[in-house]
């Protein structure tokens, strides 16, 4: 039954082409050509797969600027300040006076200790308004102990965040162009 769908879909979407050969009914004027068909079923595969990749949209805004700040938390834990910094603008003003240059210093103050560094993202919200983005994140950050789950947290030994970052468009990137942040506990994020 379905075989014969796809013989009229094919014979209504004929595809030529320089070589055959027989389907069925033995050679001459007996069938359908294998390689014809084959060919055709292909051809309206890829054909498809080009029409629904040229109309799905890529990876959200707001899911870019998430996957930025999980990927700068993972880069901390791992203290690499080049993963980091490639996030951040050459234009970055912060409120403790800090430029491009300046966080760089600071990260290598806080990661040249033997320490270890563990880093949980508890919530990130992002306001959107064309090529400039808000976002806001909740940081829990414990040092000196290599905690795997939130649940092993022990909230004296955790200090807790509020980032506000605003972002720009940088070309196709977002970059952070500043940011605040507080120290609201850790408690309260647990």
């Amino acid at each position: 039954m379905q075989s014969s769908k796809l013989k009229i879909l094919i014979r209504r979407f004929p595809l030529h082409l320089p070589f055959s050969l027989p389907l069925e009914g033995g050679g001459k004027g007996g069938g359908e050509l294998l390689e014809r068909d084959g060919m055709r079923v292909a051809f309206i595969a890829f054909f498809c797969f080009l029409i629904l990749s040229a109309c799905s949209k890529g990876i959200s805004e707001e899911a870019q600027l998430k996957t930025i700040v999980n990927e700068v938390a993972e880069a901390a834990q791992k203290k690499d300040i080049d993963r980091i910094r490639k996030h951040i603008s050459k234009s970055y003003r912060d409120q403790e006076g800090n430029d491009y240059d300046g966080v760089r210093r600071v990260l290598l103050y806080h990661f040249i200790r033997a320490e270890t560094v563990s880093v949980f993202v508890r919530s990130v919200d992002t306001e959107i308004k064309e090529n400039t983005a808000i976002v806001r994140a909740n940081v829990i950050l414990v040092r000196g102990k290599d905690i795997k789950s939130i649940s092993d947290i022990i909230p004296e030994s955790a200090a807790g965040y509020r980032f506000e970052m605003v972002f720009k468009k940088e070309g196709r990137d977002w970059k952070v162009v500043s940011g605040t942040w507080q120290d609201v506990g850790a408690a309260g994020l647990l």
